[in-house]
């Protein structure tokens, strides 16, 4: 058996991302262990670079394989 998390809209660098909810989330993944976590969309919320070496953060420390699916807040700017 496989186990797949899917997630989407973080938002990480957006003025409505919450510290709280990614810990609660983060909580979540590590006691579910999956085999992969799947994040289809919107993972920044300008598509900056620096907003992208923030998410590496973020999902680095998760310690599970992890594909992202770029959205269209991910696209804007240099994001493409």
């Amino acid at each position: 058996m496989v186990r797949i998390i899917h997630a989407s809209d973080f938002h990480f660098s957006g003025p409505y991302f919450q510290e709280d909810l990614w810990k609660k989330f983060s909580q979540h993944v590590k006691e579910l262990k999956p085999d992969i976590l799947v994040i289809t969309g919107d993972i920044t919320d300008d598509g900056y670079p620096h907003e992208y070496a923030l998410v590496m953060d973020y999902l680095s420390s998760l310690g599970v394989e992890t594909l992202v699916v770029p959205g269209n807040h991910d696209a804007r700017n240099v994001g493409y």
